[in-house]
């Protein structure tokens, strides 16, 4: 899973979904993660655009059942 950040850059913002398959034998679900990147060269006023840019992702994507912020 965190082997795909190798391509993420110290100056980016990046969002993901990483799908997990969860359950048993007779019941099986899909859950997605909203994966959200903020390098540490990151300038401030982008930093906090991204709870702006966030919500609007998660508005287009409804299916996410929960975050991680990386």
């Amino acid at each position: 899973m965190l082997s795909a950040l190798w391509c993420c850059k110290d100056d980016e913002r990046l969002y993901g979904f990483i799908r997990v398959d969860t359950g048993d034998e007779m019941s099986k679900r899909v859950k997605f993660v909203l994966v959200t990147w903020v390098g540490v060269n990151v300038g401030a006023l982008k930093r906090a655009k991204m709870s702006i840019d966030k919500s609007v992702v998660k508005t287009v994507i409804a299916v996410c059942c929960t975050d991680a912020l990386v």
